[in-house]
């Protein structure tokens, strides 16, 4: 499992557990594999950005928010 798929997983997982795993229409959020090779590059991107940050820098989780990078 790649860092995007476990962002993905964990994005659809969170918040209300009634809305869990589902997209903003109430329809099940597709697996992985189903979803468009652009949108898995853009986890996979978004999953590369937080581990880039949290091992460069000194600021809390919100590091992405206020400092820029």
């Amino acid at each position: 499992m790649t860092d995007g798929q476990r962002a993905y997983e964990a994005y659809n997982a969170g918040g209300d557990p009634a809305t869990a795993n589902l997209n903003f229409r109430g329809e099940p959020c597709p697996a992985w594999e189903d979803l468009p090779e652009n949108v898995r590059a853009k986890w996979e991107a978004a999953a590369a950005a937080l581990t880039r940050c949290r091992s460069t820098c000194s600021h809390d989780d919100r590091c992405t928010l206020e400092a820029g990078h």
